[in-house]
C-alpha cells in the first residue's frame, strides 16, 4: 500500500485485511474444488443452494451484524465472509463425501 499511498492507517489496516485476505483463501478454494467435483458428479442444482443460503442468509447478515453491531467495521465484514464461505465449503464438501461413499458401496466387482 506504501506504493499508492504515505498515510499509516491505511497500511495498517491494509496489513491487517491481508491477514482476513489469507484466512479467506482456504474455505474459498475448498469450496470451489469441492463444487467443481460435484459439478463433475452431475449435481448442480445442490450446490448453488448452499451458495444461495450460505451467502444470502448466513454471510450477508453476518457481515452486516458484525460490521454495525459489533463495531468491526471492515473486518467484521470479512470476517463474515469468512463465515459465509467456510459453511459453503462445509456445506459441499459433506455432499460430495456423501456422494462418493454411495458410489463406492454400489460398485458390483
Amino acid at each position: 500500500p506504501t506504493a499508492f499511498i504515505d498515510s499509516h492507517e491505511v497500511t495498517s489496516l491494509t496489513a491487517v485485511l491481508l491477514i482476513f485476505c489469507a484466512i479467506y483463501q482456504i474455505p474459498d478454494g475448498l469450496q470451489t474444488v469441492t463444487i467443481g467435483a460435484l459439478r463433475g458428479l452431475t449435481d448442480v442444482r445442490f450446490p448453488m443452494a448452499a451458495c444461495i443460503f450460505s451467502y444470502m442468509c448466513v454471510n450477508l447478515p453476518a457481515s452486516y451484524i458484525l460490521a454495525t453491531k459489533a463495531g468491526l467495521e471492515v473486518k467484521g465484514v470479512w470476517i463474515g465472509f469468512i463465515i459465509g464461505l467456510s459453511l459453503t465449503a462445509f456445506i459441499t464438501m459433506r455432499r460430495f463425501f456423501k456422494k462418493t461413499s454411495q458410489n463406492v458401496t454400489n460398485v458390483n466387482i
